[in-house]
């Protein structure tokens, strides 16, 4: 068929040619056969080759003293090549592996592909990429930068090789040693990073087990996240859970010299524990001079501007005459002052009501770290004016503090 096709494209190359000469020298005397513009595989036109189209040449030819122009499309139509090497060879590198890399030609009539191969038992050739690339195993994917390699019979992949430059180190509590883990060793710990490995011993054996705390009983099974009354406990290795005893009837109570509370600690309290006991919890914190950051009197308000910049109100606890308040605020940049007063006047209710005023001043701290303290407020002032005003020892007043939102605490005394 192919040779059928180039045979009538040559024949009618020169009957167009020898046509085209004689209409246009009629008076010239042309000797020998026009030329051929065209290969047998294409196809002769007058039409010009399209801006983008591929497979089209334009050829300049001398006919009877003139240059005439022609332009050739490929008409050749391959048929599928098998690009494998022969049984018992694989393909090569002529230029790595030697004489016994042989080329072997595939298709004929124009449509040739060349392979290099060598017989399968002589190929000793191993993969490699460039030096800026890293060799794997791992196909590529579309669109990654990528490409594949094949030796002796073996296909790799090629990528751009990434730095590595982070170095193993061993966990907290463990020191590396040069001595390999093993069986006998079974606490040692093996670190791999960057391909570079180290092995790590404990500082020291340990031989403790974890036990519950009163009150709780142990247990196998994990504790839920959300799961109330139940307590992690891990030592050298091993942990356990612990949860409430139910068939235990014993309370909690705090130490002497503490005041017991139901509210829990905050996260950075510091001198405040929980004291939990058969499924119930109470918090407990020092009777006198109790942790605070800031301490402030709610003595008389004064006929000025009083900073109100933000701050959330957290929660709150009243021990004696001290109100503790837990606030949290955005800054980290500037110091943060907080102070109080009582307007004097009580509200009447039963029992009657005290506004106190918390003021806040950030002094323009710009930063937006979430900060959190504590501060006491001492109420003794706001005592004094009841036992002056209602001529009583003892009483009992609503604490409202206004700052950011209103809060009520009970003030007995």
């Amino acid at each position: 068929m192919n040779s059928t096709r180039r045979i009538l494209a040559v024949l009618g190359a020169v009957s167009t040619l020898f046509l085209l000469g004689c209409l246009e020298h009629v008076d010239t005397e042309c000797s020998g056969a026009a030329p051929l513009f065209c290969d047998g595989n294409e196809d002769d036109s007058g039409d010009a080759c399209g801006e983008d189209e591929e497979g089209c040449r334009a050829v300049t030819r001398n006919v009877c003293g003139r240059e005439a122009v022609r332009y050739c499309r490929e008409t050749l139509d391959c048929p599928a090549i098998d690009d494998q090497c022969s049984e018992g060879t694989v393909a090569c590198d002529p230029m790595e592996d030697g004489p016994n890399c042989e080329a072997q030609v595939r298709g004929s009539n124009g449509c040739e592909q060349t392979l290099y191969c060598t017989p399968a038992e002589t190929c000793m050739a191993e993969l490699a990429c460039d030096a800026d690339e890293s060799l794997s195993g791992e196909p590529c994917e579309d669109g990654e930068q990528c490409r594949d390699i094949t030796l002796c019979g073996e296909t790799g992949y090629c990528r751009p090789a990434v730095a590595c430059v982070a170095v193993p180190m061993c966990p907290e509590g463990y020191e590396e040693t040069d001595e390999p883990c093993d069986d006998a060793s079974p606490d040692c710990v093996i670190e791999t990073l960057c391909e570079t490995t180290i092995h790590c011993q404990p500082l020291f054996q340990c031989n403790g087990f974890p036990v519950c705390q009163e009150g709780y009983v142990e247990s196998d099974e994990p504790c839920a996240s959300s799961e109330p009354g139940c307590q992690v406990e891990s030592e050298c290795g091993h942990t356990i859970y612990c949860r409430d005893n139910v068939a235990c009837d014993a309370v909690p109570f705090c130490d002497e010299g503490e005041i017991e509370s139901q509210r829990p600690c905050a996260p950075n309290e510091r001198a405040c524990r929980e004291e939990r006991l058969c499924g119930e919890s109470i918090y407990c914190r020092p009777a006198m001079a109790r942790s605070a950051d800031q301490r402030t009197l709610a003595g008389p308000c004064e006929p000025i501007e009083w900073p109100m910049d933000p701050f959330v109100m957290r929660q709150g606890d009243l021990e004696g005459d001290w109100l503790y308040l837990d606030v949290e605020y955005s800054g980290g940049c500037a110091e943060h002052v907080f102070n109080s007063c009582f307007d004097g006047g009580f509200l009447e209710s039963n029992p009657v009501q005290a506004v106190i005023t918390l003021s806040h001043n950030a002094n323009n701290d710009v930063c937006e770290a979430i900060e959190s303290e504590t501060v006491a407020i001492d109420l003794s002032f706001i005592r004094s004016e009841y036992q002056r005003l209602y001529g009583v020892e003892n009483g009992e007043v609503i604490i409202r503090v206004d700052g950011a939102g209103l809060q009520s605490f009970r003030y007995v005394f």
